[in-house]
């Protein structure tokens, strides 16, 4: 009988996968976004104190 591959091991990957540079991926992705945040969000008060004429 051939032994099965849990679940977790499927999802995890292959054995030899350095969970570092998931990590590093994963900040280096949060780092942005939150960059695209702060941009979205100064051209938004930019916008509204154009707009309205208050700073």
């Amino acid at each position: 009988m051939k032994p099965t591959t849990p679940p977790e091991r499927i999802m995890a990957g292959p054995p030899n996968h350095q969970p570092d540079q998931i990590s590093i991926l994963a900040a280096r992705h949060s780092d942005s976004a939150k960059a695209l945040f702060d941009l979205v969000e100064t051209a938004a008060s930019r916008q509204y104190s154009l707009r309205t004429g208050r700073l």
